[in-house]
Parts: C-alpha cells; structure tokens; sequence
C-alpha cells in the first residue's frame, strides 16, 4: 500500500472513530442534549428563520433578475479599483452585512452561477461578503451579553470595517483581469428561475442553515466534559472557533478585563465559528466554488478585528458591564429587525418598478 492509501485510510479511521466517539457521547449526555437540541430549535424558529428566510427569496429574486446588470454597470467603477471586482460584489457584501451569515455567501454563490461574476471574482468576494449581522452584533452581543448596545454599534461598525480590509487584500488574488475577456455562462437564472423556484432554493438553505445549527448545539454539549478536562485557554480557544454565539458568550464570561475582552470577542465574531463555515461549504461546494479563499479571508477577519478593535478601544471610555445572558430586552434587537426589513422593502420596491419599465417598453416594442 502506498503512502497515499495509507493516509486516505487513517483519516477514514480518525472520521470513523470520531464518529463512534461522539455517539457514545450522545448516549452518555442524552439528557443535556436533548435540552440543548430544544434549544437550538427554539433558536431557529425564533430568530434564525425569521430573519434570514425573508432575505433568502428576497434576494434570489434580486439575482435572477436584471438588476444585477444595472448594479453591475452602475457601482464597477468603485468596486473594480477597490477589490477587483465587478459592481455586481456589492449585492452580496451589502445584503451580507445587514442580514448576516449565510447570506453573503448565498448571494455570491448565485450571482456566481448566473453567469453575473466570474470563479475569481466569487473567489475574492467570498472572504469579505459572509459577515455577521446587526441581529447578532447589536442585538445578542451588545444589549444581551454586554447589557450595552453601544458597544454592539462599536463592534459592528469594526466587524464591517475589517470586512472591506479583507476584501482590499484579496484584490490581488489570482491577478487581476479584464472584463471584456471573462468568458459568461450560457444558462443564466434569470431566464429560467421563476418565483415558486426562488422560494424553493430558499427553503433547502435555510434547512441546511438550521441543521448545522441543531447538529452544532449537540456536539457541543457532548463535547463539553471532555473539553473541561484540558487546560482552561485551550478549552475555551476550541469552544470559541466551534459556533459563535457559544464562542462569543465564554469570551464574555471568562475574561474580566474589558479591552482584552472585546478584542477577543471581535475576533471570534470576525472568524464566525467552524458551524458558520460547514454552513457555507453547503453553500458554495456543490456550485463548484472552492472554501480556501474564504477560510483564508475568515481567519484574517478575526486577526484584523481583534487588532483593530485593541487598538481603538483608548478612543472609547464606556464601561463594560455583562449581562452574560441572551434574554435581555428585545426593543433594539426589534429595531434592527425593522430597519433591516426596511431596507430590504426599498431594494425590492427598486426592483419591481425596474422590471415594470422593462416589461412596458417590451409591450411598446
């Protein structure tokens, strides 16, 4: 047997044994993940559903429509010199920033396979367009586990700032490339999606995103007596990088300075969590785009938002005060909630009276 062979086969074993480990877990914790489970589900019906499967159908229509040409064509001469990109980026990296993961990645995986961006440019913006949301940062962070929403506001606006940075860096990836000479797709979903499509796509992704979710919950907890048995710092580094939320709440919890504190707190958001990035591979690998780039531009994220947010905090002299709880008032969390699908309203608005002065001008025609 070769050394090929005998590599394939070990890493077979290790997935096998991990596999067979984690299931005796489950037996032996079956009571806490069985609490943790219920509480993953309540999480995807409470929050998780309601805030990205709007953005989902929303956002395939705005794909498989001719709005991406215009945009296209209207923001390139931004986009281009900044990320070497065309204008088209900015659908995903905005819709990203505002309703947070997946939906940066859904976005760029279908302007992708619409023929609207190329395999380099889906390659570069993958890295900087998958973000953490204002929900997430503002809501849960800020007002729930920090008691503070002007601290979420401080690490939401560092979140997207080191965004822009990764996606700078990632300019150079590959070369750059002239517009003229991308080959298109010959399909494109904007002549064969219609509506009951859209919403079909949207409902297998926020599957696949609520799967992951539950599934993550109770590795974790499983996870959880072996990992308190090694040394405190490695236990709550491998915490951290397995789901963000948990991640971000030990931070919280376990750290009483608060510079040092919110730097490793912007640093686990920045990175997104290990569940995020299984999420995406769901995502982007059956389109045939590949996860280096993005897992490359997630660990920079969290190095640079780390840094930044150290860097800044002597500008900023709000006291630190945790909550370490998710159940804190819900009123800025609902104002986001509003603000977000306001946005998402004018967007679509924008586009309904686009397709409209189309479609009169064909019926002129």
């Amino acid at each position: 047997m070769n050394h090929n062979g005998i590599v394939l086969r070990l890493q077979k074993l290790t997935l096998y044994g991990v596999i067979f480990l984690l299931i005796i877990l489950l037996h032996v914790q079956s009571e806490h993940v069985i609490s943790a489970v219920q509480n993953a589900l309540l999480l995807c019906y409470q929050t998780v559903i309601p805030s990205l499967f709007p953005f989902f159908v929303l956002s395939g229509m705005l794909t498989a429509g001719n709005f991406i040409r215009k945009l296209a064509k209207l923001l390139s001469p931004v986009m281009y010199p900044l990320f070497h990109i065309s204008g088209a980026g900015a659908l995903p990296f905005a819709i990203g920033i505002v309703s947070g993961y997946p939906m940066g990645a859904k976005v760029t995986t279908e302007l992708y396979l619409s023929g609207a961006i190329s395999r380099q440019e889906a390659a570069r913006l993958l890295p900087f367009t998958n973000n953490s949301g204002p929900l997430f940062i503002i809501g849960a962070v800020g007002t729930g586990m920090l008691n503070q929403p002007s601290l979420g506001v401080y690490l939401y606006c560092i979140h997207v700032l080191c965004a822009l940075l990764v996606g700078f860096c990632f300019r150079f990836y590959h070369g750059s490339f002239s517009y003229d000479k991308r080959k298109k797709s010959t399909g494109s979903l904007a002549q064969t999606l219609s509506f009951s499509d859209v919403v079909a796509k949207s409902v297998n992704t926020m599957l696949l995103v609520c799967g992951f979710i539950i599934f993550f919950a109770a590795v974790c907890t499983c996870l959880t007596p072996l990992l308190d048995t090694l040394p405190k710092s490695l236990s709550l580094f491998i915490k951290g990088i397995l789901e963000v939320t948990n991640g971000s709440q030990i931070v919280v919890q376990s750290m009483p300075a608060p510079r040092l504190m919110l730097s490793i707190l912007s640093g686990v958001i920045g990175f997104g969590g290990i569940c995020v990035m299984l999420q995406v591979a769901g995502i982007v690998t059956p389109a045939g785009l590949s996860m280096k780039t993005y897992a490359i531009g997630k660990i920079l994220h969290g190095i640079f938002s780390a840094i930044t947010c150290y860097c800044l905090y002597p500008l900023f002299t709000i006291k630190v005060q945790p909550a370490f709880a998710l159940t804190a008032p819900m009123l800025p969390i609902q104002n986001v909630i509003q603000i977000t699908v306001s946005l998402i309203a004018v967007l679509a608005c924008f586009y309904l009276f686009y397709e409209s002065k189309t479609l009169c001008k064909t019926v002129k025609k």
